[in-house]
């Protein structure tokens, strides 16, 4: 059995939030659970260097899958939001303007 990577698993965790977000009135819990888990998405994606337009590609399609298409749209347009507020964001430890990356 092949192991998951930290932002495969965090994308199943936004699946399963989006389960809860098409179940209910997307009340205000599901959506702050929906973006604390997008955040954790974005984190790990930033570890694996994956840019930003990869994760909201992953985010809609997603949405696509798991919702109807009307609450598929919202979603996705907020999951995009989210996302890139966070990867505007520094990484921890990291002063603003450093890049992420190591140099020799």
């Amino acid at each position: 059995m092949t192991s998951l990577t930290p932002y495969s698993e965090s994308l199943e965790r936004v699946r399963s939030v989006l389960v809860f977000f098409a179940a209910s009135a997307a009340n205000s819990a599901v959506l702050a659970e929906l973006e604390s888990e997008v955040r954790v998405a974005v984190a790990a994606a930033r570890n694996a260097l994956l840019p930003m337009e990869d994760v909201q590609s992953d985010l809609d399609r997603l949405a696509t899958i798991t919702l109807p298409a009307s609450a598929a749209a919202s979603a996705s347009r907020l999951m995009k939001g989210w996302a890139a507020m966070a990867f505007e964001r520094p990484k921890p430890g990291r002063a603003p303007g450093e890049p992420d990356e190591l140099r020799s």
